[in-house]
């Protein structure tokens, strides 16, 4: 934690971290080392691991009044930690943990679910939707990493970490919308709002006369089931593969530009650089 603990005290930045400790990861991964089940993959990167390290980024943030943002929150019991020290440390959650959980995302499709931190045990699904609700945690992030189909389908121990998500997010998101589980005005503060006020970002996050113009456009009533052979992503699989959805995106606004309509891209279009408030 030494370089750690330097960069909590020099930076006077957002910290953004990954919060998993990699010696008890490896101390585990010395017992499943030749481990042929990829259902030994959360009990090499366990929760005590995740929570470790967490309890110890949490000490840093309240000792050198840093602000923490941890990605990617995955268990139950990191939340009442985090929330006991909000004044300097917020978070995010995917919807691969969101929605999916142990053992059953591993029977369905094997190395494919892996991802860093795992998909646990249902409890901590339940747990992290209903933090969301509450705001403690404060947003939602793809965690993207499009892994190859070629690339995921190796053992377990060969196969990388990862899966993408990013054009899967509004999807299901829309979804829970359309089941009464959260608003319109949830959906646009987890995706957007709470983002760019995290992370201090100028003129972004609202449709407001002066804010760059980027924005989606959805249609609440489409059902459409998600499928890997229509992802755009060059991977061409995803870990929500069959899931039916109720709303859709349709278009997408950059700048003030249509870059995708109802399937077509229009690649001449260019964002701004995201620019950051003084």
């Amino acid at each position: 934690m030494g370089l750690i603990k330097k960069i909590f005290k020099e930076t006077t930045q957002l910290i953004a971290v990954h919060s998993e400790e990699e010696s008890i990861i490896q101390a585990n991964y010395e017992t499943y080392k030749n481990s042929k089940d990829c259902h030994d993959f959360i009990k090499i990167r366990t929760t005590e691991a995740a929570v470790t390290c967490t309890k110890k980024l949490l000490s840093l943030a309240t000792e050198t009044k840093r602000r923490l943002h941890i990605c990617h929150l995955s268990t139950a019991e990191e939340i009442p930690l985090i929330n006991a020290v909000s004044q300097w440390v917020t978070t995010e959650v995917s919807m691969q943990h969101l929605l999916l959980s142990a053992p059953t995302i591993y029977d369905k499709i094997g190395t494919f679910a892996q991802i860093n931190p795992p998909i646990r045990e249902n409890y901590h699904k339940e747990a992290l939707f209903s933090a969301l609700k509450s705001g403690e945690i404060t947003c939602i992030a793809s965690d993207h990493a499009p892994h190859t189909i070629e690339e995921k389908s190796q053992p377990f121990g060969k196969a990388p970490s990862g899966m993408p998500g990013v054009e899967t997010t509004l999807p299901l998101l829309l979804t829970l919308y359309n089941q009464g589980k959260c608003s319109l005005d949830e959906l646009s503060l987890w995706t957007s709002g709470s983002a760019c006020n995290i992370f201090n970002i100028k003129n972004k996050g609202k449709i407001k006369v002066g804010y760059d113009a980027d924005f989606v456009i959805v249609d609440l009533a489409a059902k459409k089931q998600i499928q890997n052979n229509k992802i755009f992503s060059k991977c061409k699989w995803s870990a929500f593969e069959g899931w039916d959805c109720h709303g859709w995106p349709i278009a997408t606004i950059v700048n003030g530009n249509m870059i995708f309509r109802e399937g077509d891209f229009f690649d001449e279009v260019k964002g701004t650089e995201i620019q950051i408030k003084s």
